[in-house]
């Protein structure tokens, strides 16, 4: 799914979701990258350089975090599968993110990705003026803004709007992944040259590609828990993750800043639905 190489028998995008959801998945396996090379040395120096090596990837990821809410929101084929008052809750989501994570062109990390990140530098900054830059931003700060794209990433995984395609098993075959409550796939005769499905062929009970990037954001999330320095104030470390409590609204982040703006996120903007968990 989304890999380097392409793989025989890999889910592959069908719709605007899913494949804006690959592209958060790259970004999360770009922003693990940064951290291990962040983690590779320990002199303070060291260190603060390679932080900019973070705020590339965390920047393009915060942009595919909006896009796939925005995908979602527009994408008219799905809005039946969103929750009661999803399109609504959708923008609330989108609002409290871009509140929450600076990643505008006047934000704090907007800058940092614009003026001193490794992959841009401003060419009328002095030398001066991006070590005063880079002081200002300590690891906590960007484990923060990574833990809250995890909790929201979370959040858009509980949305039954992805569809997935994947190579036939052999000629005049297609599959159709249905993830309505099990994952189940089922492989079917068709006429190539009519377009139209002939006969079943079989069905499998297989595993949601929602799992893989799952797997990734705990992975991305232990990676992250590294920024995090002793003595200094956070809000948003994640320490766990867990099913959503029932009858709740499905997004943990707006759940946790509905009513207490300032609430500690931690685990509580991690949640999963079991159906993601368990797949």
């Amino acid at each position: 799914m989304a890999g380097d190489e392409g793989q025989r028998g890999e889910w592959l995008p069908m719709n605007g979701p899913a494949e804006r959801l690959c592209k958060c998945l790259e970004g999360l396996r770009d922003i693990q990258e940064g951290i291990e090379q962040y983690n590779a040395v320990t002199a303070p120096k060291k260190q603060r350089r390679r932080l900019r090596g973070i705020v590339a990837p965390l920047h393009a990821l915060c942009i595919g975090i909006v896009d796939l809410i925005n995908c979602v929101q527009s994408e008219k084929s799905v809005h039946s599968h969103l929750p009661p008052g999803g399109a609504k809750d959708l923008t609330a989501l989108r609002e409290r993110f871009e509140l929450l994570v600076p990643f505008g062109r006047k934000g704090k990390l907007g800058v940092l990705r614009n003026k001193v990140s490794t992959a841009h530098y401003d060419k009328d900054l002095s030398s001066a003026e991006m070590r005063e830059l880079l002081k200002n931003v300590a690891s906590t700060e960007v484990g923060e803004w990574i833990s809250i794209c995890l909790g929201t990433l979370c959040d858009m995984l509980k949305l039954n709007v992805y569809k997935w395609s994947t190579e036939p098993p052999c000629n005049n075959t297609a599959v159709i992944l249905c993830e309505e409550t099990i994952p189940v796939m089922s492989v079917l005769d068709v006429d190539v040259e009519t377009k139209k499905i002939t006969g079943f062929k079989s069905i499998y009970l297989t595993k949601s590609p929602r799992v893989s990037v799952f797997e990734t954001i705990k992975e991305v999330a232990e990676y992250a828990d590294t920024l995090y320095t002793q003595g200094v104030a956070y809000r948003f470390r994640i320490s766990n993750f867990y099913e959503d409590p029932p009858e709740v609204g499905w997004s943990a982040i707006l759940r946790s800043t509905k009513s207490e703006p300032d609430l500690d996120l931690g685990a509580a903007s991690t949640c999963t639905t079991q159906q993601i968990a368990d797949d």
